[in-house]
């Protein structure tokens, strides 16, 4: 775990990085994200097989032209939802430990579905959430309701061209979020599986506009 600025009355920012990645990799974005926040980087639990870096839970890769991308068969999405579950109870642990009165998430990829898991455990746990290029799991959870009936604040940010995300998850994600959530939807016509400094920027502003 990464922490940056020591002020414990401050707000929390949760950073979840995705598949491959560590805590050092959205630590890098704290220096264009507002500093006036708490910030703690987490590190995923599992080390991925066979590469360097970490995954919060296994991911199915399927041959694709740019390469690969991420399974979307109903059996993988089943796998995708046991794993992110048991992720986001750890997340929690961590957080927990922190002992923090006001927290928001900001997730990458396989971050982003972590973190939404977590706040569907909690439906009152986050006080915003910031998912980039990832997705919603799609298996049904039982506080879902609560959390729909909160109705609490989300970022979706990702690129249109993003060819590592299945475009089921994408279309999934959307209805999802609209029924749950007050969502913002931001998307780069020409990034792909990516972050780009305007979405940066927009982040910085949603959270300061919801967690402040």
């Amino acid at each position: 775990m990464i922490l940056a600025n020591e002020n414990l009355d401050a707000p929390l920012v949760v950073l979840l990085h995705g598949y491959g990645a560590d805590e050092r990799d959205l630590a890098g974005l704290i220096p264009y994200l507002p500093q006036e926040f708490r910030y703690a980087s987490l590190r995923a639990p599992e080390p991925v097989p066979g590469m360097g870096g970490f995954q919060w839970f296994p991911l199915r890769i399927v041959p694709s032209p740019s390469g690969g991308e991420v399974d979307s068969s109903d059996e993988a999405a089943r796998v995708v939802d046991a794993g992110a579950t048991r992720a986001a109870e750890g997340v929690w642990q961590a957080i927990d430990g922190l002992e923090a009165s006001k927290v928001a998430f900001v997730g990458f990829s396989q971050g982003a579905i972590t973190g939404m898991q977590a706040w569907r455990l909690r439906p009152a746990g986050f006080a915003c959430g910031v998912l980039l290029s990832g997705y919603v799991a799609q298996g049904p959870m039982p506080l879902d309701a609560e959390l729909a009936e909160l109705r609490p604040p989300v970022f979706w940010g990702r690129g249109l061209l993003d060819a590592v995300i299945p475009a089921r998850a994408i279309e999934a994600t959307g209805p999802w979020l609209e029924q749950h959530t007050e969502h913002v939807e931001f998307v780069e016509p020409q990034a792909g599986h990516e972050l780009t400094l305007a979405e940066l920027q927009a982040v910085g502003e949603f959270l300061r506009e919801h967690l402040a």
